[in-house]
């Protein structure tokens, strides 16, 4: 996994950039065979070494779909209906991430796990009709391609990636660590050079100069890293704590993916009447409420997490949708494929860390399970805290109770002495 997803985050600035001067069509299309290709790869995979080789081949490929396709909407449509297009883009999106858990669970469970790399493959079935439907007439620009500061881009990635990776696995004082944080900081120097001294840098001049492109990718980061952190979590939660199987788990899930596809779309629509600022400003506030309800109440009900689940993909749709719009709309001509790109870059940073935020919690269950993951909770709560962290099943550890330092033991919670 670590493979897929340090390549993946690399490479999706990397098509923003050729696809400036070449065009977006066939480096789209390239990345879908590319993709279908690394399915079938770990699909057919006689040894481990082939699969981790299948997977970067279809990171490598699957890179492309996020901006380039974002890219090609965008200016299929125009801006007078980015927001109808870019709302069903991010709604099959969303829905995805959340019903995947449900396919690949049946998928697996009847057909073995290489059905789902199978069925993967018929990427290669949509390139015929995305060659014919896709626009050819795409502005681009002669700027030459910064190749040393792409590669220290490439190298902050990285370094953002393996750290917090290796430090949920192994602690700060790991090799890994500390080799993820030397390419982090010698990436950021080179790149920050490179910005600064290149006539044509990798990251253009324009993108960190327009201060409302710069604040739309910074919310954008923050809205994947609570979304992606709780669709990790979720899984793993109700199976510890309800004993549920992978396609219950989906079935858990479903709501959210539902009311993100559906919340989305209708986003989109007001974001063309409107502007993207409505539907932000609700739908923000609707993530943190279904957050908080996860963090203090998860584990009491599955009808409780699904129906939090759902609330957090309406919150989801709402907000993700316009940002995409309002990205579009902000920073369209030739290098629309490089700002959207390295917005697609900065959302999946975001949703890697707060996955890892989540697998933090699960690698140190010593810490976890003395202190619920909501901090406004100072009890023995029904949320995470109760048993997601803890790999034992008769350890299931409770909070000491904030007065008196003793246990504090409720019907249904015990008190595991560490």
């Amino acid at each position: 996994m670590t493979g897929f997803l340090l390549v993946f985050g690399i490479a999706i600035p990397f098509y923003g950039r050729l696809a400036d001067r070449h065009g977006a069509k066939p480096l789209f299309l390239l990345g879908l065979n590319l993709f279908a290709m690394g399915s079938l790869v770990c699909a057919l995979a006689p040894s481990f070494e082939i699969l981790l080789l299948g997977r970067v081949i279809q990171a490598s490929g699957g890179a492309a779909v996020p901006g380039l396709g974002m890219t090609l909407a965008s200016r299929a449509y125009g801006p007078e209906s980015s927001g109808k297009v870019l709302g069903i883009l991010a709604a099959t999106i969303g829905g995805a991430s959340a019903i995947g858990p449900l396919l690949g669970g049946i998928l697996s469970g009847s057909l073995g796990w290489q059905s789902v790399f199978y069925i993967n493959t018929g990427a290669v079935l949509l390139a015929p009709v995305a060659w014919r439907i896709l626009p050819s007439d795409e502005p681009r620009t002669a700027r030459s391609l910064d190749v040393w500061g792409g590669i220290a881009l490439g190298l902050v990635v990285v370094g953002a990636l393996l750290a917090p990776s290796a430090w949920a696995r192994s602690g700060w004082n790991s090799w890994p660590v500390l080799i993820g944080g030397s390419a982090f900081v010698f990436g950021l120097v080179v790149l920050v050079y490179r910005q600064t001294h290149s006539n044509f840098p990798f990251i253009p001049t324009a993108f960190l100069q327009n201060r409302r492109y710069v604040a739309l990718v910074g919310i954008s980061f923050t809205v994947m890293a609570a979304n992606l952190a709780t669709l990790i979590g979720l899984p793993i939660m109700v199976a510890a704590v309800h004993d549920l199987t992978a396609i219950q788990v989906g079935l858990v899930m479903l709501p959210g993916a539902v009311s993100s596809a559906a919340f989305g779309v209708l986003a989109g629509q007001i974001t063309d009447r409107k502007g993207g600022r409505q539907p932000m400003l609700v739908g923000a506030p609707v993530m943190l409420v279904a957050v908080l309800g996860l963090s203090t109440y998860a584990g009491a009900s599955v009808w409780g997490v699904a129906v939090c689940a759902g609330l957090l993909g309406v919150g989801f749709g709402l907000t993700n949708t316009p940002l995409a719009a309002m990205i579009s709309n902000t920073m369209r001509g030739p290098l629309l494929a490089s700002a959207l790109s390295i917005n697609s870059m900065l959302f999946f940073l975001g949703g890697s860390f707060g996955g890892y935020r989540v697998d933090c919690g699960r690698g140190h269950p010593e810490h976890a399970a003395e202190q619920p993951v909501q901090p406004l909770v100072f009890r023995c709560g029904s949320g995470f805290q109760r048993r997601i962290f803890d790999s034992r099943p008769a350890s299931f550890g409770c909070s000491r109770a904030r007065t008196g330092g003793s246990p504090a033991v409720r019907p249904g919670c015990r008190w595991v002495q560490r």
